[in-house]
């Protein structure tokens, strides 16, 4: 996959929103911008969105950031972070979890609306060893761009296969916790912030803003640049939207259904939700069958006795997020 071991750290894909602000208070811990999940807990109204703007200095058209809507005091377990999690086969070659582990460094563009000391973290998948790390936000609302080296963890366990290789996270706010005064160094916790970063949950309308995502074994590099089309596949490896239109005649009780492919072999046998179903003398409760890494069987019952013309649309999202 190339240098950068993020997938969408530029945020240009967005299958799940199309670059349309969503508002969250329900703690659901969504998906937003492909690949980037938002930790919330329930008390704070936070607006996740996904500018296309051009932003100077950065090379990319295009942001993801969180505003919050209602201001939250967290709790000490509570959990407010942007995160990402890499895929096992994705970092497999950097060996972690031996004394042969690599160096890797972690370079972004910030520009959020509180300056001051911000903190992210890196983990492996029980987050049993954490990597807490902090940079500066300079000047209110001005893009900066941040690197932070991390060495080799040569401990723990490290997943190299399809689940989570390493995990990556910025904070805006998690509670007490999961919050460190050792930062810059391996710990053997669940740490995810440092002590005294910022907490932007707790305040009005402050916003964290993000892009050019990248991890890459060894120093710092351009941001490495992948056509649409690369970025696009990549995320559909986790998440991929589509949908059908059959249209027929059929004579008594008859399985009408469509063989679904997916553009991109998925992680895992993913979840498929069907959705906006249209049906005209087929049954409208969707089923589905046969489900695969490279698509599924949806079908749906016909109830005509008679020679009768039949029409069935659906949409369909599939999952295999991490």
């Amino acid at each position: 996959m190339g240098r950068n071991r993020i997938v969408n750290g530029a945020m240009q894909v967005d299958q799940r929103n199309n670059g349309a602000s969503v508002t969250t208070s329900d703690g659901s811990s969504p998906y937003m911008t492909d690949r980037w999940r938002l930790f919330t807990r329930v008390g704070a109204s936070l607006s996740y969105f996904r500018n296309a703007t051009e932003i100077g200095g950065t090379g990319s058209a295009f942001f993801s950031g969180v505003q919050v809507v209602s201001q939250k005091s967290p709790a000490a377990t509570d959990q407010f972070r942007l995160a990402q999690s890499i895929e096992g086969l994705n970092v497999d070659d950097l060996n972690w979890g031996s004394t042969s582990a690599k160096t890797v460094t972690l370079s972004f563009w910030s520009c959020h609306s509180l300056t001051g000391t911000h903190s992210g973290s890196v983990y492996n998948a029980d987050v049993s060893r954490s990597f807490v790390f902090e940079y500066t936000q300079n000047v209110a609302t001005t893009w900066e761009y941040k690197t932070v080296t991390i060495p080799g963890c040569v401990d723990g366990t490290w997943l190299r296969d399809t689940g989570i290789g390493i995990g990556v996270s910025f904070d805006y706010g998690t509670g007490s916790t999961f919050a460190t005064s050792s930062t810059n160094s391996w710990l053997s916790s669940t740490a995810l912030r440092s002590i005294g970063s910022v907490t932007l949950v707790s305040t009005a309308s402050a916003v964290l803003r993000i892009t050019c995502v990248q991890l890459e074994q060894g120093k710092a590099t351009p941001f490495e640049r992948r056509s649409y089309g690369q970025e696009l596949a990549l995320c559909q490896r986790y998440f991929e939207t589509g949908g059908f239109f059959l249209v027929g005649a059929s004579v008594d009780i008859h399985n009408v259904g469509c063989q679904c492919s997916f553009n991109t072999t998925k992680r895992a046998a993913p979840s498929v939700v069907q959705t906006n179903i249209d049906a005209q003398n087929v049954s409208a409760t969707p089923k589905s069958s046969d489900i695969s890494t490279s698509g599924f069987l949806s079908f749906r019952l016909t109830t005509m006795s008679t020679a009768v013309r039949f029409q069935y649309k659906e949409t369909w999202t599939s999952s295999a997020e991490l």
